[in-house]
């Protein structure tokens, strides 16, 4: 899949996903084995872990992590969700891309592995907030798609259904 790289697709990380298929006898697949970021302590992921997380994904990101810990602590997450927007969209406009597959599968991992409160901050603090961010700065946010994993990408879409008017609640599916 040479022709992957260096911007993976999406029809890579699901070749990526599609290929921990196990025998029903066994736990589902977890993301965690074919993400690029290490395991985290706990099997489900807590809002406690995020920051860490998107730093594990996006290191350009500790400076801003570090200021909004000394400011917020470890709360305000969806102020942490727009900060981070707007680094990526930072990230985008010099091509210093790199770390955006990370970032993907990040995402991932919080939709499928995390509380329902993280669930809610990758959609509507993380997605929803590269979407306003870079679509209000005049970049075109669909450009992120390409790194995203499938819950990923449903949520996204779930975003633009609720917000075309189309659905009227952003869901998984929709």
């Amino acid at each position: 899949m040479a022709s992957c790289l260096p911007r993976p697709s999406v029809v890579c990380l699901r070749a990526q996903v599609s290929s921990n298929v196990r025998p029903h006898t066994e736990s589902p697949p977890r993301l965690q084995s074919s993400s690029p970021l290490p395991p985290l302590a706990s099997p489900v992921i807590e809002k406690t872990q995020v920051l860490e997380m998107l730093v594990q994904a996006c290191p350009t990101f500790a400076a801003a992590r570090d200021e909004h810990v000394t400011e917020y602590g470890n709360d305000m997450l969806y102020v942490a969700a727009g900060e981070f927007a707007h680094h990526l969209l930072a990230l985008q406009l010099n091509d210093a891309t790199s770390c955006f597959a990370q970032v993907g599968a990040a995402i991932e991992r919080m939709h499928v592995e995390g509380t329902p409160e993280v669930k809610e901050l990758a959609t509507i603090g993380i997605l929803e907030g590269i979407q306003n961010v870079w679509g209000n700065s005049g970049v075109n946010p669909e450009w992120f798609l390409d790194y995203l994993g499938p819950e990923g990408l449903a949520w996204w879409q779930s975003l633009n259904n609720f917000w075309s008017g189309m659905a009227p609640t952003v869901r998984s599916g929709a």
